[in-house]
C-alpha cells in the first residue's frame, strides 16, 4: 500500500517510516550507551548530540513542514559532533540512513549533494586524530553504497510506472482501435443489408400492378436479407461481449475474396445493373486481408445504389504477382430513376474505406470520374495483404 509523506510529493511505502524512526532509535542507542567517546568531553555532550539527532528524524517522519536543509543540518552537525568527540563507530549509520531518505525522497541533485557533506562531516573531523584507511574506508563504502541502492531503487521505480502508463496507454489504443474496427463492421453490415432491401423494396413497387409475383418474390427476397443481416449484425456486436473467443468456433465465417462473386450477385439480382471481372488467384490472400478487400467492395456498390440510381456499375479486380486493384466504377445516376434515399450522408463510408485501405498497406482514391464515380484500391501482396497469415 503506498501512501503520501509530507509535502514533497514522493509515494513512500507505510511501512518505511516507522522503520526508519526504528532505526535511527537503534542507532542512538548504539552511540549513546555503547560507545563511550574520549574520557576529556563529558558523556552527557554526546547523549544529547544523539538527542538532537533523533529528535530531527521524528520531526521528519512525523510530517513537519520545515525547511529540508534544516533537517540535514540538523542530522549532520550533531554526527560530525560525535565523530570529532571520538564516537565514531556507530554514528555513520545515522549517515547511512540519511543518504539512503534523501535519495529516495529528494531528487538526484539533493541525494548528491547530502552524500557529499555526509562524507565531509564524517571524514573531516575524523582526520583530526584518525587517518588509518582502516578507520574510514569501510564507513565511507557503505554511506555511497546505501545511496547508490536507493538511486537504483528510485530508478526501478520510475521505470516502472513509466512502463505501466505506457502498458495502460497501449491498452487505450487498442480497445479504441476494435470499438473502430466493430464501428466499421456495423456500418458495413447495416448499409449493404439496407441497399439490397431498398432496391428490392423500389423494384416490387414498380411491379407490383404489372406483375404481381414478381414483386411478391422481391418483397421475399427483402424479407430474407433482412433477417440475414439482424443475424449479422447480432454476430458482430456480439463481439463486444466475447471474452477469449469463446463462442467462436459456433459463429458463422466471416466473408473473405471468395464471396465477392456471391456479393455482386445479390446485388445484381437486387436490381443493380453491375458487372463483375476477376483476374489472379483469389486465394493468395489471407482471410483478414479477403475480408477487408470484400468490405471495401461493399461499401463501393452501397454508394452507388444510393447515390447513383439507375447507374451501370463495373468491378474489376485484378492480383498480379506484387499487387492488388480493385476497381468499381460508376456510370452516373441515371435522370428517370427514383433515388434510394435523399438522406446526405456523412462520409463515413469513404473514411472507412481508406482505414481499411490503410490496414492493408495499400491505398484508395475516391472521386468523380467522368459523368460517374470512381473507388479504386491499391494494395501490395506479399506485404500487408496478406496480414494475418
Amino acid at each position: 500500500m503506498i501512501g503520501r509523506l509530507g509535502r514533497r510529493g514522493a509515494d513512500i511505502p507505510l511501512w518505511l517510516p516507522p522503520v526508519v524512526v526504528g532505526m535511527a532509535l537503534v542507532a542512538g542507542l548504539l552511540v549513546g550507551v555503547l560507545e563511550r567517546g574520549f574520557v576529556r568531553y563529558p558523556a552527557s555532550l554526546g547523549v544529547a548530540l544523539v538527542a538532537i539527532i533523533v529528535a530531527a528524524w521524528l520531526l521528519e517522519i512525523g510530517g513537519v513542514p520545515w525547511p529540508r536543509p534544516i533537517f540535514v543540518g540538523a542530522v549532520l552537525v550533531p554526527a560530525a559532533g560525535l565523530v570529532y568527540l571520538g564516537r565514531d563507530s556507530f554514528t555513520p549509520l545515522f549517515l547511512i540512513l540519511l543518504v539512503v531518505w534523501l535519495a529516495y525522497t529528494g531528487n538526484r541533485r539533493a541525494g548528491v549533494s547530502v552524500l557529499a557533506l555526509a562524507l565531509a562531516s564524517f571524514l573531516l573531523p575524523l582526520f583530526t586524530y584518525a587517518t588509518d584507511p582502516e578507520e574510514w574506508v569501510p564507513w565511507c563504502c557503505g554511506i555511497a553504497f546505501g545511496w547508490l541502492a536507493a538511486s537504483a531503487l528510485v530508478a526501478q521505480q520510475r521505470t516502472l510506472a513509466e512502463l505501466r502508463a505506457a502498458q495502460a496507454d497501449l491498452a487505450r489504443q487498442a480497445a479504441a482501435e476494435e470499438r473502430r474496427r466493430i464501428a466499421r463492421e456495423i456500418h458495413d453490415v447495416i448499409a449493404h443489408s439496407l441497399a439490397i432491401t431498398m432496391l428490392h423494396l423500389t423494384g416490387a413497387r414498380h411491379i407490383l400492378s404489372r406483375d404481381p409475383q414478381r414483386a411478391a418474390d422481391a418483397l421475399a427476397q427483402a424479407e430474407r436479407l433482412g433477417r440475414q443481416s439482424l443475424a449479422d449484425i447480432r454476430r458482430t456486436v456480439g463481439l463486444l461481449g466475447a471474452e477469449g473467443g469463446a463462442g467462436d468456433s459456433a459463429a458463422p465465417p466471416l466473408p473473405g475474396t471468395g464471396d465477392i462473386p456471391r456479393l455482386v450477385d445479390e446485388y445484381a439480382r437486387a436490381g443493380l445493373d453491375v458487372r463483375l471481372a476477376i483476374s489472379g488467384e483469389t486465394t493468395r490472400l489471407s482471410p483478414a486481408a479477403g475480408l477487408d478487400l470484400y468490405r471495401v467492395l461493399q461499401e463501393a456498390l452501397t454508394n452507388a445504389v444510393k447515390h447513383a440510381p439507375g447507374a451501370r456499375v463495373i468491378v474489376e479486380l485484378a492480383i498480379g504477382e506484387t499487387a492488388l486493384t480493385l476497381r468499381i466504377r460508376d456510370t452516373g445516376p441515371r435522370p428517370s430513376a427514383a433515388p434510394i434515399t435523399t438522406a446526405a450522408g456523412a462520409g463515413l463510408g469513404i473514411a472507412g474505406m481508406r482505414e481499411r485501405a490503410s490496414l492493408l498497406g495499400g491505398s484508395l482514391v475516391a472521386g468523380p470520374a467522368g459523368e460517374g464515380w470512381l473507388v479504386e484500391l491499391h494494395v501490395p501482396v506479399g506485404g500487408g495483404a496478406e496480414r494475418g497469415a
